[in-house]
């Protein structure tokens, strides 16, 4: 007979020589998570009777359950009437003992915080014999007497039988690791001297209290946190057998340990090699209070390659011992940091940015592989996981490639997850496999639950179900095995700050009950979100917390200005920007803004904007259309109530106002942020003409006057000058007309430095600067600058500055003799913030709540009818190249032309020799794009059915590649792959390249109103998933083939001809955004309409009876 356990209230008798089988056998459960009588759910509490009959607290599914010796299911004797406070309910019950006496069961109803007794045999109900009592395990001695641990007053206390208040035999001085405190107290165990033995989880301890005594003495760990076999880790159940000897399970190292009386170490008698992985959902009390101050266990010495130092780190993983690895991401290595070190040591990288086996390259996360003992990294930058030996390892391995990691985590099988934030996707991959298989998205970005909008952390459970923070999208996804979609288990209801909401979550793990815990980035918070709920709570960090509120901080979206921030290097840069502040003309409305300067954005995305001739400061909302005055206002003067040409702004969060470069009253002046009427003048007689702010608070002034920048701590009116300060000149300590400033984390001040065409930096307490960007003389070349204004610096020690001379924003990376331009605006003063730029083949970043301009401005033609080179006749199709070149179907001309942005005539690239067939001739083009892998432009030549290919740059010929086919219009996805509308036969063909017959993707059966059919097609776009939208001219709808589609659905119109918002007439061009939006030009009703997905009705956005910006022919 095996006897698995007597009265858990008495200690035991154990051979103290006695040999542990290493296989258990399972007694109950076992059959997978549920709520079967062959199930259990995340199991906790159990009694083993004389008979060796189990009883078990199965807390998730609210109910004790009893299994017999050898069956294979156990039977319900407690609860299971789902969740509730009723008296035949449970609520999360976490233990469960027999009382013999009285033939019941005695039970910690934990998230009830009761204490129930409920008949052994056939009870319905339970009575509550103690109340008020957040209790986590129970037992009972030979006299009755029962013991309760209460968490939540880290106490143990002994009830007599009928007693219902009890009295205090441990703990019951408030949380600690004095002897006479409990920390987070799990289990209780009573000998027959009356002794309590309480395992410490968060004191990493077992603690013995003799009867009566105050405090307890450390009978096992309390030795920190730890796998050696002096200490234990967050230990869990304990009994003590007849000599004293404690038997204590080990959660973290998965082991029982074996400590006998008075031993200052113990031993492992069972396991020893099981963790808690990230990919495996873990043990948190539901009713766990968090402490707001945390504790710095890596880093906090500033930014900086020092070994006590980090520089924006990112994923970290912490071991068994609690020691900590960290994805020191700008230093190129990975930290290892010891428990309680001052210090950490480089575990891998740190031999400069590279691709080598010895380098990595921005790595964005790591973990701890066991089975190898290996570190996996996320070796982002150089798009490769790279496996390196945990100890002493000099270079790693590459074992998956082509991958752009930005997380990744381990099973228990050994399968990993990355997440490809490039490919929207997480992917598995078991031992030694290259390739994997996609669990999570995969299908684009979007909202769609099968998608995911830049996915960030990805969390694993025990059924192997993914749970992954969707970045843009401001929720977390759960996608369980197999599942071709997932569901929203936290957010998922937008951005702002509503309990139902997250924004930009970050990390995220999953406990027992499936209850969420996510950072949250923007707000600076950890969310709990439980199984099933529709909201979370905030349980570390928010505004909520009063002076801890700050207890957690992230570079959100626009940090302070004074601190280096993170930007990819291989971003893309949209070309067209939203208008955030302004935009009705130059005036002093509260929807204007005259001559604006600085500017600075809040964590919200609130703008505050100097708004200089109007001698104000005007916040404005995000999506806001006007802007309300913050500061200043009161026409131009000297008063405290008045500013005169303020030239920049920033917020002082610890003093919640803003700071503002009074500019022509020569002072800095601090305003109250919130329904301030006044300020206050800090410093006095500074020529100041912009300003910032570090994360000591201290105040960098740019002084344009005497050109220096001076820094002033808190409470400080003179400051000490750190860059220039050495009169006007060119020299590497002096400016010229210093405009703008920025500090970095390591305190070092960039300065465009506006007449010298260049940006200084200056180190702290450096006596000169070296010019990191520009300094070749004023002009356009990449190596130049002309007249530099605004400038920040990321976490590479890339320097981004606007060029105003040039229009453009550059980028010049650390230690780059020339720059970039990612954002280019040449052309007239008018013109220069206009951006263009939609691909037509792949669907576009448009924001949702973009609002448009009702004026257009001419980019091509507008000249009157005609063919000369400053003018068109009857333009059709065009593309929009990514330098905003123009190219347009010159139709009536036949020709194709080229405009140039800001140009006052265009070109001739194609056709223009007459009409006619000849392969220089063109006859009534209709569409035309760009191929940007042959570098030509293919064009429908309508008249002559056919496409043709024509070199993009000195063409005098065209190539025939596609015949018969009354071409339209035309696209091409990133495959190359080419989309042709033929209205003679009404459908759109797919051709891969080198093919001349294709394959339908939409129409081709006949003229007609069917949705297999189109009626005189227009316009095509192809977005991200192949799918094909086509203007249906004569139908008056847009239609939506998805790939490999018989048939298509409507997605705009298709309600007769008309202008009522739910109707379109004759439709023209069309382009889908990323969130499926329909933007379509509407040629009957003279406008352009807005679609959302799914609607049955769209918006006008511009144009329509209300104007004539918007004029086709009929």
């Amino acid at each position: 007979m095996l006897k698995i356990h007597p009265l858990r209230g008495s200690s035991i008798d154990i051979h103290p020589n006695a040999r542990w089988l290493q296989h258990g056998i399972t007694v109950a459960g076992g059959n997978g998570q549920g709520d079967g009588i062959n199930q259990l759910l995340n199991p906790y509490g159990l009694y083993v009777a004389d008979d060796q009959t189990v009883y078990v607290a199965d807390p998730p599914n609210h109910r004790i359950v009893e299994w017999k010796w050898g069956a294979t299911s156990g039977q319900v004797v407690a609860g299971g009437n789902d969740e509730g406070s009723g008296t035949h309910q449970l609520n999360n019950p976490y233990d469960v003992i027999v009382d013999k006496e009285t033939d019941s069961l005695v039970i910690c109803d934990s998230a009830n915080e009761r204490v129930v007794r409920w008949p052994r045999r056939n009870g319905t109900s339970g009575e509550t014999i103690i109340s008020n009592s957040d209790c986590w395990s129970l037992t009972m001695d030979e006299n009755g007497y029962l013991y309760v641990v209460d968490f939540e007053k880290y106490e143990v206390r002994r009830y007599r039988r009928g007693e219902s208040e009890g009295k205090v035999v441990a703990g019951g001085n408030g949380y600690g690791y004095d002897l006479n405190q409990l920390s987070f107290p799990q289990y209780v165990f009573v000998d027959r001297d009356h002794s309590v033995y309480v395992s410490e989880q968060h004191g990493h301890r077992v603690m013995k209290w003799m009867e009566g005594a105050k405090e307890g003495i450390v009978v096992a760990g309390g030795q920190g946190v730890g796998d050696g076999l002096t200490q234990l880790s967050h230990p869990q159940g304990v009994v003590v057998d007849q000599l004293g000897t404690v038997y204590v399970v080990d959660l973290a190292s998965g082991s029982v340990k074996r400590w006998p009386k008075g031993a200052t170490h113990g031993n492992i008698i069972v396991g020893g090699n099981v963790h808690p992985l990230r990919g495996s959902s873990i043990d948190i009390h539901p009713n766990a209070r968090w402490q707001q101050n945390g504790t710095t266990v890596a880093g906090g010495n500033g930014q900086g390659n020092g070994i006590n130092q980090l520089s924006s780190p990112y994923g970290l993983y912490v071991d068994d011992d609690q020691t900590v690895y960290v994805a020191d991401t700008a230093k190129h290595r990975i930290m290892e940091w010891k428990w309680g070190a001052t210090s950490g040591q480089v575990v891998a990288g740190g031999n400069d940015e590279g691709s080598g086996t010895h380098q990595l390259n921005n790595p964005y996360d790591v973990i701890v592989d066991k089975e190898t003992d290996s570190l996996v990294i996320c070796d982002s930058f150089n798009k490769r996981v790279v496996r390196w030996p945990r100890r002493n390892g000099t270079s790693g391995e590459t074992i998956i490639s082509n991958s752009d990691c930005s997380s990744l985590t381990m099973d228990e099988n050994g399968c990993l997850y990355v997440v490809n934030s490039e490919k929207l996707e997480v992917r598995r991959y078991r031992r030694g496999e290259s390739q994997g298989i996609v669990v999570a998205g995969g299908n684009g970005y979007g909202d769609d639950l099968n998608q995911f909008y830049l996915p960030q952390y990805v969390f694993i459970d025990r059924d192997h179900s993914v749970y992954v923070s969707d970045y843009h999208n401001h929720r977390v996804k759960k996608w369980m095995e197999g599942a071709k979609q997932g569901i929203v288990v936290a957010g998922g209801q937008g951005v702002e700050d509503g309990l139902t909401q997250l924004a930009y979550p970050q990390g995220v793990v999953v406990d027992q009950l499936g209850a969420v815990y996510v950072v949250e980035q923007m707000r600076a918070t950890i969310r709990r979100c439980p199984k099933g709920a529709t909201q979370g709570s905030v349980i570390v960090g928010g505004n909520s917390s009063g002076e801890q509120s700050n207890q957690l901080s992230f570079i959100t979206v626009h940090p302070l200005r004074g601190s280096s921030i993170d930007i990819h290097p291989n971003a893309r840069w949209q070309q067209n920007g939203i208008t955030v502040a302004g935009g009705n003309g130059e005036g002093n409305g509260i929807n204007q803004l005259l001559n604006p300067y600085g500017l600075y954005v809040d964590d919200d995305q609130t703008v505050y904007v100097a708004d200089s001739a109007n001698h104000r400061i005007m916040e404005w909302k995000w999506g806001a259309t006007s802007g309300q005055v913050a500061a200043g206002g009161n026409d131009e003067g000297s008063g405290t109530h008045q500013l005169s040409g303020p030239r920049d702004v920033i917020v002082d969060k610890e003093t919640d106002s803003l700071v503002i470069c009074d500019s022509f009253n020569k002072r800095v002046v601090r305003w109250p942020r919130r329904n301030g009427t006044s300020g206050e003048t800090i410093i006095s007689n500074s020529g100041c003409s912009s300003l910032t702010m570090d994360e000591n608070g201290c105040l960098y002034v740019v002084n344009n006057e005497k050109d220096e920048v001076r820094r002033y701590r808190r409470g400080e009116s003179q400051g000490i000058v750190v860059a220039g300060g050495n009169g006007y000149g060119d020299d590497l300590n002096q400016f010229d007309l210093p405009q703008y400033v920025f500090v970095d984390r390591d305190h070092s001040v960039y300065v465009s430095d506006y007449h010298n065409h260049r940006v200084m930096k200056w180190m702290e307490g450096a006596k000169q600067g070296i010019v990191v960007a520009g300094g070749q003389g004023q002009g356009h070349d990449l190596t130049q600058l002309t007249y530099p204004r605004g400038v920040v610096v990321d976490q590479l020690g890339a320097v981004y500055v606007v060029d105003q001379g040039s229009r453009s924003i550059k980028r010049w990376p650390k230690g780059a003799t020339q720059g970039s331009v990612i954002v280019d605006g040449s052309g007239s003063e008018e013109q220069s913030n206009q951006f263009i730029h939609p691909l037509r083949g792949s669907s576009i970043d448009i924001h949702p709540n973009a609002r448009w301009q009702q004026n257009g401005i001419i980019v091509a033609g507008g000249n009157g009818e005609g063919n000369g080179i400053n003018q068109l006749l009857y333009p059709y199709g065009l593309y929009v190249d990514d330098d905003q070149t123009v190219y347009v179907a010159d139709t009536t001309n036949h020709r194709i032309m080229e405009w140039k942005w800001g140009a006052t005539s265009g070109q001739v690239v194609a056709g223009g020799n007459g009409k006619g067939s000849e392969t220089h001739q063109l006859n009534n083009p209709w569409d035309v794009i760009i191929d940007k892998e042959t570098d030509s432009l293919v064009i429908c030549d309508s008249e002559n059915k056919r496409v043709v290919r024509w070199p993009r740059r000195n063409g005098t010929i065209g190539e025939t590649i596609i015949s018969n086919s009354v071409c339209l219009s035309l696209t091409m996805d990133e495959n190359g792959y080419l989309y042709v509308v033929d209205g003679g036969k009404a459908e759109v063909r797919r051709y891969q390249r080198g093919e001349s017959q294709g394959i339908v993707v939409a129409g081709g059966n006949g003229d007609g109103y069917n949705f297999n059919q189109l009626f005189f097609p227009q316009y095509v776009f192809v977005d991200r998933d192949h799918s094909v939208y086509v203007s249906d001219h004569n139908n008056h709808r847009v239609m939506k083939w998805m790939e490999g589609a018989k048939q298509g659905i409507v997605v705009a119109g298709g309600q007769g001809a008309g202008d009522g918002l739910t109707q379109l007439a004759y439709p023209r061009g069309v382009v889908v955004d990323q969130l499926g939006t329909v933007y379509v030009a509407d040629q009957g009703s003279a406008s352009i309409k807005r679609w959302p997905k799914g609607a049955t009705q769209g918006s006008v956005i511009v144009g329509g009876e209300q104007s004539n910006q918007l004029s086709f022919p009929k």
